[in-house]
């Protein structure tokens, strides 16, 4: 129901839909995390930069610094 929904929407619309790995959206994983974890104990809010966990002020600092964030796995034969 939903996914006619949306094909709906974007009927008619120039519309590109892409997928991104965990890895390219850190931030957005950390707090869906956090929030999942938390569900129902308590409300989180944050106000400014130094109420965000420490984890997250420094995927924000790595984010601005532009350094790559690569998926590694292993392999085993």
């Amino acid at each position: 129901m939903e996914v006619k929904r949306i094909k709906m929407l974007m009927k008619d619309k120039e519309v590109t839909v892409e997928h991104t790995l965990r890895e390219g959206n850190q931030l957005a994983d950390f707090f869906t995390n956090d929030i999942f974890c938390f569900a129902g104990t308590q409300i989180l809010t944050y106000s400014n930069i130094q109420d965000i966990p420490r984890e997250a002020r420094g995927i924000i600092n790595t984010e601005k610094a532009k350094l790559p964030n690569l998926r590694i796995r292993r392999y085993q034969n």
